[in-house]
């Protein structure tokens, strides 16, 4: 990943770099499919973003790094951008939201379709919401985002 010089630019960032000091988040770069992430360079930048790396020092989100499925969305580009919206990143520290990416919800992030829905502040909150976020524990919910159709539901 320091090959890419955007992936290197995020080290100038103290907060970014406070990251590496956490052993949990350290753990997630013995993943390859995890460092195959900086390797995209709108991933990279998400790092640049001081609200995204607070969310790597919460060990239960440092943890959702180490699932190969979850680990895939970030080389979707779309995936990546929309950790740029600072609401979205803020639903990492609530610990039942960074959990529920450990299910079958990894699965959604690859449709481009679904990823759109995130810019909308609305959509945000309800990730915030615990009882929203358990839904996504029931594979079946999580299965109908990958439903096109089930993404527009989230209008802009």
């Amino acid at each position: 990943m320091f090959l890419n010089p955007k992936c290197a630019l995020m080290f100038l960032n103290p907060k970014c770099a406070l990251v590496f000091l956490n052993p949990e988040c350290a753990l997630m770069f013995l993943n390859p499919k995890c460092a195959l992430m900086f390797l995209n360079s709108k991933c990279a930048l998400m790092f640049l973003n001081p609200k995204c790396t607070l969310m790597l020092l919460n060990p239960k989100c440092a943890l959702m790094f180490l699932n190969p499925k979850f680990a895939l969305m970030f080389l979707n580009p779309k995936c990546a951008l929309m950790f740029l919206n600072p609401k979205f990143a803020l639903m990492f520290l609530n610990p039942k939201c960074a959990l529920m990416f450990l299910t079958m919800c990894a699965f959604m992030f690859p449709n481009p379709k679904c990823t759109l829905m995130f810019p909308n502040p609305k959509c945000d909150l309800m990730f915030l919401n615990p009882k929203c976020a358990l839904m996504f524990w029931n594979p079946k919910c999580a299965l109908k985002f990958l439903n096109p159709k089930c993404a527009l539901m989230f209008p802009p």
